[in-house]
């Protein structure tokens, strides 16, 4: 939410996320959200913006219920969803996601929830067949990770320069670097803006 979008809305001191789109058939379409709607809170706290949000239904266990205080065409309303697991563009709960029968090739790493990108979890998730490395399912909200903006479906391609498949890998990568006293690690992510590398702390990996 920028002081633009907020004034273009009719209120310059909003503060909040607003909803780009919705999902078909998700948990948010159900709830009854809308596309151009601006939520201001969660469960009675407020938001400060879209990443924000992310961080606070991330928290959120699958089969839970929430409450969004939501602005549209300048009047508020509350509307209370379910949340649950990410698929594509939904948002994620607190669960690392797997397709119905994919293996349980997953592991934790640096505040992440992580699982190997299968065929399963490719279709998903909606992965390009280009995009190779370690799905990233879950961000711990207090992890550096969060703090550097990494988001639920972003994809680890490589850890130190090297080429990573399975979380394993990543934990693999993580030891080295801590075995030789390192305090950080350069991670390569692709998602929805791109690729761009970002320097991990692993000192609670």
């Amino acid at each position: 939410m920028t002081p633009e979008i907020a004034a273009s809305v009719g209120g310059k001191e909003l503060k909040g996320a607003i909803v780009a789109s919705i999902v078909p058939g998700g948990p948010a379409a159900r709830a009854g959200f809308h596309q151009g709607d601006i939520v201001l809170a969660i469960n009675g706290k407020s938001i400060d913006d879209s990443r924000d949000l992310t961080r606070r239904v991330a928290t959120l266990l699958a089969g839970s219920k929430a409450s969004f205080s939501v602005v549209r065409d300048g009047k508020q309303f509350t509307l209370t969803a379910d949340i649950g697991t990410r698929k594509e563009d939904q948002v994620a709960s607190n669960a690392p996601a797997q397709a119905h029968g994919a293996p349980a090739n997953t592991g934790e790493a640096m505040g992440l929830g992580l699982a190997a990108v299968t065929p399963e979890v490719r279709r998903a998730y909606n992965l390009e067949d280009n995009v190779a490395g370690v799905l990233i399912t879950r961000v711990d909200p207090d992890s550096d990770a969060a703090d550097k903006g990494i988001q639920p479906g972003d994809v680890v391609v490589t850890v130190a320069n090297k080429a990573v498949h399975t979380p394993q890998d990543i934990k693999s990568r993580v030891g080295e670097a801590a075995a030789q006293g390192r305090k950080s690690v350069l991670v390569l992510l692709t998602g929805s803006n791109g690729q761009r590398f970002v320097a991990l702390s692993i000192t609670k990996a």
